[in-house]
């Protein structure tokens, strides 16, 4: 479970590549902005590049995780802590029930980071995906960004040990 202690600006679960197809009926495909950031930030926990992540939009999301997971944030530097600790980006991090983490603001460039964790973001599929699209109310969570008290369940995450430390190349890197 990923317990949100404050949502931040705007925080929503996304999915790769969000929900296409639809556009004719009017539905718009949502889906991460920084397609390369959301998917590495999958890979680096163990997940398929396109499982439903977070993206947090420039800043502002305080969480507190309550089954041990692995972690990774890519994206935009907002200063993000694991328990007051600066959180590497673009690495992988284990943690454990009752840590928190907490995404300030953007540092220097960019607006959206991601949050990927072990077993996804476990929210109902709609229309063939589980990205948000608050102009429509549907999708991720409840259809809207998270807010304070919301309590997002997360998928099964199996292996978590070896995932802990890997990381994306900083030649790489954008």
């Amino acid at each position: 479970m990923f317990e949100v202690l404050e949502g931040g600006i705007q925080t929503t679960v996304q999915d790769f590549p969000g929900r296409v197809g639809y556009l004719a009926l009017g539905t718009y495909p949502a889906g991460p902005m920084d397609h390369f950031a959301f998917r590495v930030a999958n890979l680096l926990v163990g997940n398929s590049q396109g499982t439903a992540a977070l993206e947090v939009t420039v800043g502002g999301l305080k969480a507190r995780f309550h089954d041990r997971r692995v972690l990774a944030v890519t994206g935009a530097d907002m200063h993000a802590t694991l328990n007051g600790r600066p959180l590497p980006l673009w690495e992988s991090v284990g943690v454990e029930s009752g840590d928190q983490l907490e995404m300030k603001t953007v540092k220097a460039t960019g607006f959206r980071a991601y949050v990927a964790v072990s077993g996804a973001f476990d929210v109902p599929d709609y229309m063939g995906s589980r990205a948000t699209f608050t102009v429509g109310g549907f999708g991720g969570f409840e259809g809207r960004g998270l807010k304070k008290g919301d309590r997002v369940p997360l998928g099964r995450g199996d292996g978590i040990d070896r995932l802990i430390g890997r990381r994306l190349r900083p030649s790489l890197r954008p």
